[in-house]
């Protein structure tokens, strides 16, 4: 190799070593770049400007309907069913103060007209007891002066037992009377409320008994 060629071979080589060493300077010059994490994402939210009031509050609820109260129809006292209310069956509904049923009277009215009678003979044995005592006291006094006679003998001689006795009859003739009322009042079966028909059991023209079961009913107007 002559000196021509080797001053070239020289000179690429010091080109090269240049670049070389220029490339890695800059290369170490040179800031570190910095990864930087994401920002977190930002939730996107309804912003509602809420103030305090008052509103009903709704609640909606499903079931069955069921009567506060329940009642049975027992009458007080038998006889044979001679009416019924129409509308006296299941579903049906009777206003307050309607007959749901009558039993017949016959049977108590003569139990009125025979408890009159006793009053009015009592009241009768009465009037002719005091006439007896008037009668009585008279003789008394016309022979208090010629007998001694004691309190007891006294009270029998006026007749006051007897007295007392048809006084006590007139009392429990009243009494026959007002329980024949009553009676015959019971006879028909009334409600001072609405009622809705359960069940019926009896039907016009059958004979019950006091206390039997004729039927049941609710009310209409509480559940």
């Amino acid at each position: 190799m002559n000196a021509t060629g080797t001053i070239r071979w020289l000179l690429m080589a010091a080109l090269l070593g240049g670049f070389t060493f220029a490339s890695w300077q800059l290369l170490s010059s040179a800031p570190a770049s910095k990864r930087e994490r994401p920002a977190a994402p930002v939730p996107l939210v309804d912003i509602v400007d809420s103030r305090p009031a008052s509103h009903p509050l709704v609640l909606e609820a499903s079931g069955p309907v069921v009567s506060a109260f329940e009642l049975e129809i027992r009458p007080q006292v038998g006889g044979r069913i001679v009416a019924l209310h129409p509308d006296f069956e299941p579903g049906g509904r009777i206003p307050a103060g309607e007959p749901i049923m009558r039993i017949e009277p016959d049977d108590y009215q003569l139990a009125i007209q025979a408890a009159e009678a006793e009053i009015a003979k009592a009241q009768a044995a009465i009037t002719l007891e005091r006439g007896r005592r008037v009668v009585a006291r008279e003789e008394l006094q016309s022979l208090q002066g010629s007998l001694n006679v004691d309190a007891e003998s006294k009270a029998l001689a006026l007749r006051k037992p007897q007295l007392r006795q048809v006084e006590a009859e007139l009392a429990a003739a009243r009494n026959r009377l007002q329980r024949a009322e009553l009676d015959l009042a019971r006879t028909e079966i009334t409600l001072p409320f609405d009622v809705v028909v359960l069940q019926r059991s009896r039907v016009t023209g059958e004979v019950v008994a006091a206390r039997e079961l004729v039927g049941q009913v609710s009310r209409a107007d509480e559940y």
